[in-house]
C-alpha cells in the first residue's frame, strides 16, 4: 500500500512539473516579447561597448557588445518598463516604456560623452 502511494505521488509530481506556468497552448499569441536597443556615442555615433543596460521593476542588467547591442528576452507584455543605461566615459541614460504588444520594442541610448 505504501508503493502505491509513492508511485502516485511520484506521478502527480511529473505532471505538476510538466505544467508550466503561462505555458501557452500552441497557436495562440505570445504573452511575452523582448526589449532590445543599442548604446551610442552622441558625438561620434559609434557603439559604446560594455554599456550597463538595467531593466526595472526586473532588476536584470546586461553588458552592450561590442556592436553597441543589449536584448532583454521573455518579458510579459502589457507592462511598464524603466531601463537605464551607464557607460564609463559617459552621463546616464534613462527611458520609460510601455511593452504593449509581442512586437520587439527597441530602446536606443544616445550616451553624451563627459567632458
Amino acid at each position: 500500500m505504501k508503493n502505491i502511494y509513492h508511485i502516485i505521488l511520484m506521478l502527480f509530481a511529473l505532471f505538476c512539473m510538466g505544467c508550466e506556468k503561462g505555458a501557452e497552448p500552441s497557436g495562440k499569441p505570445s504573452e511575452v516579447s523582448i526589449i532590445y536597443g543599442y548604446a551610442i556615442n552622441k558625438t561620434t555615433n559609434a557603439p559604446i561597448q560594455g554599456a550597463l543596460i538595467t531593466l526595472m521593476p526586473n532588476a536584470e542588467n546586461r553588458y552592450t557588445g561590442s556592436d553597441g547591442t543589449y536584448q532583454f528576452n521573455n518579458l510579459p507584455i502589457n507592462n511598464r518598463y524603466t531601463l537605464t543605461a551607464d557607460a564609463d566615459g559617459f552621463g546616464p541614460g534613462r527611458k520609460d516604456v510601455l511593452l504593449k504588444d509581442n512586437n520587439p520594442l527597441e530602446v536606443t541610448f544616445v550616451l553624451e560623452p563627459k567632458e
